[in-house]
């Protein structure tokens, strides 16, 4: 278990009114950081000199001490901006999330990963193409992530475990549960294959809408690229789909079957209308102002899976060593 030297003072921060995620990750110019009081930051840092009163900041620090207390009894491991081994992938962001909570096999954050994501009601062809895929890609030696939702979430975590791959969950809540309840069982086994367990959420924090939107953001933040199995045209997997595009890396909008097509499928027509539009009905879509055309990638047979590769590759966050290369697959 590491519990960040900057963690608390951090924590504290975070439960002052006024004092958002944005704020906290300026913090990362701070040079004297770990040398000045939370006094010290709210006046020179925030320019916020006796706005909070004592009782606010007892229990700010009260809260912060807390969690490090259940960071230690919950076998959890709590990383901030300031932290050598705070993920490569990160780091350049425009405002990355100040601090994590992780649990399991961290180093795995800053391995070669890429997110396979859909909606939680697949069809059955897009439960074969999300196994397929999920199992190409570990083969071709990259780590899975997702969000421990049912469907094309739990498909991705569970087909990597099948191959001896590792799977990181993403979590919409705190770390002291598992959402669903249904996947508690998956959780730990992806614990159990040196895979990991990660949030921005403070023990304790509760799902919430807002949380799940922010949660794919942070899927798509700690990948090179996103794997986007099937959504309906407003599936909540777009919002994973329209983050990695803003953070200039590729999103792989996987090509549906013959039969689902034929059927009208109402959960692919997401990815049907990414596939086929023109830029600005995509930007409607994905709710985008711009975004790199060469960045949305359309892996619609085992012609294209070389050059997703490729681009794959060309995003990488660490040293990628794996030459084996499989040809890909048809619908």
């Amino acid at each position: 278990m590491f519990f960040s030297e900057a963690g608390e003072k951090l924590l504290a921060l975070s439960r002052l009114k006024g004092i958002g995620e944005k704020t906290l990750s300026s913090l990362k110019k701070e040079n004297n950081f770990l040398e000045m009081t939370v006094e010290d930051i709210i006046d020179k840092s925030f320019s916020k000199k006796n706005t909070y009163t004592k009782s606010e900041l007892d229990n700010a620090f009260d809260f912060a001490k807390n969690q490090h207390d259940l960071c230690n009894s919950k076998d959890i491991s709590f990383y901030t901006i300031f932290d050598n081994e705070y993920p490569y992938s990160l780091k350049n962001l425009d405002s990355p999330p100040p601090f994590i909570f992780s649990k399991g096999n961290y180093s795995s954050l800053n391995e070669n990963n890429v997110a396979v994501i859909g909606t939680r009601e697949p069809t059955s062809r897009g439960e074969e193409i999300g196994k397929r895929i999920t199992e190409w890609l570990v083969k071709n030696g990259f780590n899975i992530v997702s969000g421990l939702a049912h469907g094309i979430d739990s498909i991705a975590h569970r087909n990597t475990l099948a191959v001896q791959g590792k799977t990181i969950a993403v979590m919409a809540h705190g770390l002291d549960s598992v959402y669903p309840k249904a996947n508690e069982l998956l959780a730990s086994e992806i614990l159990e294959n040196h895979g990991a367990l990660v949030s921005e959420y403070p023990i304790g924090t509760k799902v919430n809408p807002i949380n799940l939107v922010k949660r794919d953001a942070i899927q798509a933040a700690l990948s090179s690229g996103v794997f986007l199995v099937q959504t309906g045209i407003k599936g909540g997997s777009l919002h994973a789909s329209r983050a990695i595009l803003q953070y200039g890396r590729p999103l792989i909008v996987v090509g549906q079957s013959k039969t689902d097509i034929a059927n009208n499928e109402e959960k692919i027509q997401g990815n049907l209308a990414l596939l086929n539009a023109d830029s600005n009905k995509i930007k409607s879509i994905l709710k985008l102002n711009n975004f790199n055309p060469n960045l949305l990638v359309k892996l619609n047979s085992s012609l294209d899976y070389h050059e997703t590769l490729t681009l794959l590759r060309k995003n990488l966050f660490s040293p990628h060593n794996t030459e084996n290369e499989d040809k890909g697959f048809d619908f």
